[in-house]
């Protein structure tokens, strides 16, 4: 995982990757080291405005609960995604 973040951000990966970075979901939105590692090489980008998610499901959920009003309609492409349908459906 870690090698795929560095890949993004276009960091060289370290030989030991994850040498003291845990991966845990009790931090909400990521730990602030791994949100600080992100930002590392995005100038003007603060580790405040990055959200790391478990999956694409959970980030379409929280953009579904963020950006729709209760009762709104949500127009969905098919074949989709399980994890997008039950976001539109929240």
């Amino acid at each position: 995982m870690m090698g795929e973040l560095t890949a993004i951000v276009h960091l060289e990966p370290d030989p030991v990757p994850a040498k003291g970075l845990t991966f845990d979901c009790t931090a909400l939105g990521g730990s602030a080291e791994l949100r600080q590692r992100i930002t590392a090489t995005l100038p003007g980008v603060s580790p405040d405005n990055i959200t790391v998610t478990v999956g694409a499901g959970e980030a379409l959920a929280m953009v579904a609960e963020a950006a729709c009003l209760p009762g709104a309609h949500v127009v969905i492409e098919t074949p989709a995604p399980r994890s997008a349908l039950m976001a539109a459906q929240k």
